[in-house]
């Protein structure tokens, strides 16, 4: 923006983003009552603005682009230009061009005009024609960003579905497990035994019986290990648990024994 445009602008303009079409804004996100004859005309509602519902200002004067992020599946919104100096303004989509005039409002003489946002059309630009050619017209790019669907992390889901848990003995592990999902066909059960440099070493590899939920590992001597949980579907991995560790040590005795004359 060059300072001819500054000045033609003048001190107090910008851009108002809602998330919702104009006509919803009004009769349904907006804390003030109009009458059918204010509802004619933008010019007769004043600071309307000011009482719709999650409005943000979208413009940095610094920058000459803005963005719009669609933050529902199907969003409309509405752009509403408030300020002094401009005539009208064109909007250019991907698809076609349109010119809105602006009224002068009620609230201080300003102009204002609402711009339609459709994220299935984008905006490329918008152009903004001033009072008396003022200024030569200047043009501020326009980036909408479609809203994604949130990807579901279904290994976090599968992960707690299994619900793993385990409990130890003298010389035994118990593993408990649920099914990640219910089409699991597969259950495999993998026994670690660490070394005195903590490398680890497999001892145990079993299926398990898709009808048991638990799985019992004996004879194991004292010592460090580590378990894996994996489950598959048609021979595919479902879900892999990580290394989970236990350690079954040596009972500690009291060091003097009391003795019983018989």
């Amino acid at each position: 923006m060059n300072d001819n445009q500054k000045t033609a602008f003048g001190n107090d303009f910008g851009l108002i983003y809602y998330p919702y079409d104009f006509k919803d804004a009004i009769a349904n996100h907006c804390s003030y009552s109009y009458t059918e004859e204010q509802l004619k005309s933008l010019s007769e509602m004043g600071k309307f603005w000011k009482f719709i519902e999650n409005t943000k200002s979208i413009w940095d004067k610094k920058k000459d682009s803005i963005t719009i992020e669609q933050e529902k599946l199907n969003e409309k919104g509405t752009m509403t230009f408030v300020g002094l100096g401009v005539e009208y303004i064109i909007i250019n989509t991907e698809k076609n061009s349109k010119r809105i005039d602006l009224v002068k409002s009620i609230f201080k003489g300003i102009f204002v005009g609402n711009i339609d946002i459709d994220f299935d059309n984008p905006l490329n630009n918008i152009v903004f024609h001033f009072l008396y050619d003022m200024a030569e017209p200047y043009e501020l790019g326009v980036n909408l960003v479609k809203y994604k669907e949130p990807e579901i992390d279904y290994q976090a889901i599968y992960l707690e579905n299994m619900n793993i848990d385990f409990a130890v003995g003298a010389d035994l592990i118990n593993i408990y497990f649920q099914k990640a999902k219910d089409e699991v066909d597969k259950i495999e059960i993998e026994i670690y035994k660490l070394d005195k440099k903590n490398k680890s070493r497999l001892i145990s590899k079993k299926n398990v019986d898709i009808n048991e939920f638990y799985y019992a590992k004996k004879d194991l001597a004292y010592g460090k290990y580590e378990f894996k949980v994996t489950q598959y579907i048609d021979e595919k991995i479902v879900i892999a648990s990580s290394m989970i560790g236990f350690s079954l040590n040596r009972p500690r005795y009291p060091k003097g024994r009391n003795t019983v004359n018989l």
